[in-house]
């Protein structure tokens, strides 16, 4: 029945700028959509301002990946700096190849992280950078990240 309210929630918001909760090939996905005209788009940080820019970007962030990602953050505050979780970023428009994605979690002091997701033109070595925090702290609601992942690892969702 969840699968149901997922795959019904990803047809509602499949066009809008956020995360929605997926199901791909029997794993848990968070999946955002940033088509071609996206603002978002812009805020994308480039090694060289010269190599191609993203006309369009869809991100997956494997949901068991990033839990463990910030379950091992939150067990091991001021010992580990970040961790990468494991992502997937791909863009039809892109005239690069791109390649190595990861998603970079970092800790803040005040119980909160940033993310950012990184990956490569494969063809050049351009590293590019985009700051996701905003989204996924969207997609958290008032859960705190550990327990809204967890939640949907086990197929209940952490409502607002």
């Amino acid at each position: 029945m969840i699968d149901n309210q997922i795959d019904k929630e990803v047809t509602q918001a499949s066009c809008e700028a956020r995360f929605i909760l997926k199901q791909e090939n029997g794993k848990r996905i968070l999946y955002l959509n940033l088509p071609d005209g996206s603002d978002e788009l812009n805020t994308i940080w480039q090694t060289d301002e010269y190599d191609f820019t993203v006309p369009d970007l869809e991100v997956s962030i494997d949901v068991e990946s990033l839990y463990t990602a910030v379950r091992l953050l939150n067990e091991n505050q001021g010992i580990l700096h970040s961790i990468s979780a494991k992502c997937s970023a791909d863009s039809f428009g892109f005239e690069g190849k791109l390649r190595y994605e990861r998603l970079d979690v970092k800790p803040f002091p005040i119980k909160s992280f940033s993310y950012y997701l990184e990956f490569y033109n494969d063809w050049t070595g351009t590293l590019y950078e985009l700051d996701l925090s905003a989204f996924l702290d969207e997609f958290f609601g008032e859960c705190d990240p550990e327990s809204k992942l967890d939640a949907c690892l086990k197929q209940h969702l952490c409502l607002k």
